[in-house]
């Protein structure tokens, strides 16, 4: 029994370990694909994705469907938008059924070149899910990660 005892207790942190690291990857290869999303969007149509409305009139959850529907044509899923090592966010509903948004897309304008001018994020994670702080996706596809973040 006791040699039991002390191999889980050494198994099962590492395993914890083992399912941290999928997770981040995971979420990594759902922000890379947002991404892509949002460059052949803009590529396609001319202009970054706006929301159709002013932000004090559009709630939460409509603006999260309005960023799944605007780029479920190029690919990305309502699963692309969930991480999995978010246990926090709601759920928002769709057709499909109910979906997690554990991602928040920067509002620029609807210039064409503007996501690119700037140095600033394309996308960055609700909170840090993961160990390492939040990670955020910068015009390159470069996955980033932002030390001790003040967000949670």
């Amino acid at each position: 029994m006791v040699i039991l005892a002390i191999l889980a207790s050494i198994v099962v942190p590492a395993y914890r370990i083992q399912v941290e690291k999928a997770e981040r990857v995971a979420c990594m290869s759902h922000m890379r694909r947002i991404h892509g999303g949002l460059g052949a969007h803009t590529t396609d149509k001319g202009f970054w994705p706006q929301v159709p409305f002013d932000d004090d009139e559009i709630s939460v959850e409509d603006m999260n469907k309005m960023w799944v529907n605007v780029l479920a044509p190029y690919g990305v899923t309502s699963q692309d938008w969930m991480c999995p090592g978010d246990k926090l966010s709601p759920f928002v509903k769709d057709d499909q059924g109910e979906f997690r948004i554990s991602y928040v897309v920067t509002p620029f304008d609807a210039g064409s070149t503007t996501p690119y001018k700037w140095m600033q994020p394309w996308l960055a994670e609700r909170a840090a899910f993961h160990p390492g702080g939040l990670m955020t996706v910068m015009p390159d596809g470069s996955v980033s990660t932002v030390d001790n973040p003040t967000v949670r």
